[in-house]
């Protein structure tokens, strides 16, 4: 299991001006609390998925690693509002090519 990372709307806010995507659901608090079930801003998923790197190395660690390939995801949630905690499970394959 990885380390817990808080998903802040500080984070929240520094992705949408990186990546352009601004919609209301993401940045404007005041709005959320009036209209979203939460109450809360809700985290882009992409911005979910990018904690990936974090949370492998906090699981395993990379020193004398040359090469590593991501091929792809399995169960990821995208519906992280600001203030969750989220940690993840790794499970390492080794190449059975020899």
């Amino acid at each position: 299991m990885s380390d817990w990372i808080e998903v802040t709307q500080e984070r929240i806010d520094q992705f949408s001006r990186a990546t352009g995507d601004d919609p209301w659901i993401h940045i404007n608090v005041a709005r959320a609390e009036r209209e979203l079930p939460g109450g809360t801003t809700i985290s882009h998923s992409l911005l979910t998925l990018g904690f990936a790197p974090i949370f492998v190395r906090s699981v395993m660690g990379l020193e004398g690693v040359t090469n590593t390939l991501n091929y792809g995801a399995n169960r990821i949630r995208f519906l992280v509002p600001a203030g969750s905690r989220l940690h993840d499970h790794e499970e390492l394959q080794t190449d059975k090519r020899g």
